[in-house]
Parts: C-alpha cells; structure tokens; sequence
C-alpha cells in the first residue's frame, strides 16, 4: 500500500532546503555525499546507490553511483512507502514480494530492481527528509550488521547535511554580520560628518551671532531668555551667566524715549513678542535716572512652531546712544554762537516767543536789550581778531553776570548781541537793566562801550517785531552819541 508521511517541521523543512542546495551545487559537501553513497554501495554489495530527497509531492534523486538524477511521484516512491517503517528496510527480491511486485521500479515500468534496502535520513522530531538507498537486479542478502552500517550512512548523510546547512547560515551570517559592520561603519562615518558639519555650522552660527553689531536675544515662549550674544552679555554683566539668566531681568530698567516713565512690564518687547506682536523700532532707555543710560532701537520678531504656535522670540537691539548724542550736539551747534556759545539768532527769537506767550499768560511784558559794541572794529582792525574774540568773550561774559537765570543772553551778529528778560514790567526795570550792562562791560574791558537799546513787548507783537523794535531802539542810542 501508499505510504502517508508525516507533515515536515519546520527543522526539517531547513534541513530539505539545505540537501536540495547540495543536489544543485557543486559545493565539497556535494564529494563527501558520494563518498557515503559509494560506501553504501560497498556496505550492501549492490550496484547501485542514491540520496534521494522526499520532497512534497515528489521523489528527487539528488546524488548517485551508477543511478540517473531523477523525479518520480511520491506514490510511486519506494524509498517513500518504505520510510514510514521503523530502521532501515531492505528486501533480498521485491519482485517476490506482493506489497511491491507491482512498483513501476520493479515490475518493469521503470525497472526491474529485486535487491533493495533504504535507510531513511531521519530528523531528531522523527520527520524523513530523504533516504540512503541501494538496489541492485540480482537477489541479494544483508546480515544485521550491513543493516547497521547503512542506517550509520544515513546518520552521516543526514549529519553532512546539518554541517553545510549550518555553514551556510554561517557564511550568512557572517557575510550579514559584514555588512551591518560596513553599514555601521558607514553610519559612523555619516554620522561623524554630520556632527563635524553641525560643529562647523554651529561654530559658524556662534561665530556670526557674536560678530553681528547689534545686540540679539532668544527668548522662549514663556519670555524668558535662553541666548544672547556678546553684546548684550556685556550689557547685562553678572544678570547673564554663561547660558542662563541669573536675574529676573536681563537688563537695566527701561524707560520710555523720554527717559522718565518706566516700561509697562506688559508692554515691554520680550513679552510683546511671544504675545505673537511684531515690534519694529521702539525707542527705550535703559538705565536709571541720573546715571549712565543707553539709548536703543528695539525691534522683535516671533519664533512660531510647525503648528503655528509662538515657539519664543528673537529681538535685536541697536545701541543708538552715541547717534542720540551726536543729534543733541548738532542741535545745539544749530542754535547756539560757535565763538561764545550763546544762543544765535534761532534760538532767541525762540525765546522771544516763549516770552510773548507767558506774557500772554501772565500780563506781564518782557524787556529786549539790543546791543551794538562800540569801538570793536578798531580793536579787531589795530590789535588783530585774537584780541576782537577776546573782547566778544568779555562782552558774552559780562552780559551773562547781570541776568538771572532763567534770561537769555544771545549774540545774533559779529558784535551784536540781545538779552531777553521776561516779566521785567516797567520801562524803569529796563533802564536799570541797561545801566548795569553798561557797567559790566566797561568793568571787564576798559575799552568796550555798547549802544543798547530796549523794548517793552506788547501783546500784538511776534518775535520778529520785537526784536526789531529793540533794534531801532538800538540805533537810535547810537545816532544820539555822534
């Protein structure tokens, strides 16, 4: 009858791959099979010896000695029927035989083989993967210890297969174990380029952070600084300690452009920004009143996360303090007598103006003084302009000593000069002020004399026909001397 096998494991199923590998390859296992399989030959007497393979439908002759690679059904598998059996099965003539007399191996179909004997290659799990067996035409007999040596064959055939499977997933794995060292080393070496190129870019990154002529800071979402550069470490001193804050507040504290009212905590740029606000040129003091300040541009931008979220902030401040400076200077050389540095023409008809609006205020008029020194082109023309500077210095000097204040002295020509005094109120006033100019002048320098003339401003005047009625006044002092 047809012999049923047993499903294969999955170790067996392994150790078919790795017998079918054998009958395919030329590998040295392929040698030492045939050498088992002529020692079968030898052992049993018969002519003839295979290893065959019981694969799933199928019965393939891998390997022989005088025997042709073949495939036949496994119905028609001797080797199949006869593994199923307990050791090592052998038949001195199946053509004697009624269990087997009529396989095509033997009836003549295929062939007329009588001596047989099959050891299979049995796994530890019981599972057959394939055979040792030997035929030959003639009537042979075995003695136990030839059954013996031929189920000994089949332990070597089946261990030899073990071997080359186990050096096959040894070279496997060697080879993959190579390659997940050449991968790792390449991995390394990406990795190691990386992380020079990430130094190099981060050196890079600082390196610009820090040459940058503004001050920056990096603020995360809550406001708080998490980076500066070296100059606004150098404004912030022992509040910034490396890579932290050590203070609440990075820097002095901050007033409005005009230097007097604080910052609204609120309102301040690092809190603006991460409220998602862009700040664009926001003038701030820092400092306190009375001691050194700097004055900044501010302008802040919002960092925002992949989801849209404010992730922090960067803001840029310009120390615009020495430009600040610059402008006040340039405004008062605008306004002030390069020589004397009394206000020039501008600034007293400013102050004119000032004075006409608190009389407007306070009904009480103010007196201009005009004055014309006498004699100062002699001075400058007999004794050189050094000594015509020197007496316009006196002259600035003098005028000054008899003022209060809150007057104003100012020249507005080459020897010409204005005093602004307001809320004087009577003519009388402004006689006494005039007669103690008069003598300041010739107290400093002997030999200067002024023509001063004066005016009451009324309320209809502007500071142009005030300064103009002065003059007149002026002339008219000078005309009544010649």
């Amino acid at each position: 009858m047809t012999a049923t096998l047993r499903p294969l494991t999955a170790r067996s199923e392994v150790q078919r791959t790795a017998l079918r590998e054998i009958g395919v390859g030329v590998a040295p296992e392929q040698a030492e099979l045939r050498a088992v399989l002529r020692l079968a030959a030898t052992v049993t007497g018969a002519e003839h010896a295979a290893l065959n393979l019981l694969d799933d439908d199928q019965q393939v002759t891998l390997l022989g000695v005088r025997a042709e690679p073949r495939r036949v059904p496994l119905v028609e598998s001797l080797c199949a029927r006869t593994s199923v059996r307990p050791g090592v099965f052998w038949g001195a003539d199946l053509s004697a035989d009624p269990d087997y007399a009529g396989n095509p191996f033997v009836d003549g179909r295929i062939g007329r083989l009588r001596f047989y004997a099959s050891a299979p290659m049995r796994t530890a799990d019981g599972d057959v993967i394939g055979t040792i067996c030997a035929w030959d035409e003639d009537v042979r007999q075995l003695s136990p210890e030839q059954v013996d040596r031929l189920a000994d064959l089949a332990e070597v055939a089946l261990a030899l297969v073990d071997r080359h499977r186990a050096a096959r997933e040894a070279t496997a794995l060697a080879a993959a174990a190579d390659d997940a060292r050449a991968r790792a080393e390449q991995e390394r070496a990406v990795a190691e380029a990386a992380s020079a190129e990430l130094r190099r870019a981060r050196a890079f990154d600082r390196a610009l952070f820090d040459a940058l002529s503004v001050g920056v800071v990096v603020s995360d979402a809550d406001g708080m600084p998490t980076r500066v550069n070296r100059i606004v470490a150098g404004w912030a001193g022992e509040r910034w300690d490396g890579g932290r804050l050590v203070d609440t507040q990075l820097l002095e504290d901050l007033y409005l452009a005009d230097g007097v009212t604080p910052v609204d905590p609120a309102h301040a740029p690092l809190v603006r920004v991460v409220r998602g606000e862009h700040v664009r040129d926001v003038e701030l003091v820092a400092g306190p009143p009375g001691g050194p300040r700097r004055v900044t541009l501010t302008t802040a931008e919002p960092i925002h996360a992949e989801d849209g979220t404010v992730a922090g902030g960067v803001i840029t401040i310009r120390d615009i303090t020495e430009q600040r400076a610059l402008e006040a200077r340039l405004r008062e050389a605008a306004l002030h007598d390069p020589l004397t540095d009394l206000p020039n023409r501008a600034l007293v008809l400013d102050r004119l103006g000032q004075a006409l609006r608190a009389q407007r205020r306070d009904h009480r008029p103010a007196v201009v003084v005009y004055c014309d020194l006498d004699g100062f082109k002699q001075i400058n023309d007999t004794q050189g302009h050094a000594a015509g500077d020197e007496a316009l210095l006196r002259t600035a000097e003098a005028l000054r000593s008899v003022v209060r204040p809150g007057d104003t002295v100012g020249r507005i020509g080459g020897d010409e000069f204005v005093v602004v005094c307001s809320g004087i109120g009577t003519a009388a006033d402004a006689d006494d002020l005039v007669a103690r100019i008069e003598a300041a002048l010739t107290t400093g320098h002997p030999a200067l004399r002024a023509s001063c003339g004066t005016a009451l401003s009324r309320p209809t005047d502007t500071a142009e026909s005030l300064l103009r009625r002065a003059d007149e006044a002026m002339y008219a002092v000078k005309r009544a001397r010649r």
